[in-house]
């Protein structure tokens, strides 16, 4: 099974966010990815996420393939339209 969904990475928050996806990201079988233009990480790597973070304002495919492919890519797109909605 495989799921993808497009967000925006927030101008503000890098570490929350980075720290944030890493350990939701860890609590799912399925294999987690972050892909920007310029970038492409894995969700369970803090570091990866953390590089990532840093382009602010650029747009990001969730992708997760795995048993809860659907459960994980929703997961991670909520800890985007957060961080992006508290930042207006």
């Amino acid at each position: 099974m495989q799921r993808t969904c497009r967000v925006t990475v927030p101008k503000t928050g890098n570490l929350e966010i980075a720290e944030r996806v890493t350990r939701v990201a860890c609590q799912f079988q399925s294999r987690v990815t972050l892909d920007s233009p310029v970038f492409e990480a894995d969700a369970k790597s803090f570091f990866g996420t953390l590089i990532l973070s840093a382009a602010r304002g650029m747009p990001v495919s969730i992708t997760a393939e795995g048993p809860d492919a659907f459960s994980a890519v929703d997961a991670l797109s909520d800890i985007f339209h957060e961080t992006s909605q508290k930042a207006a």
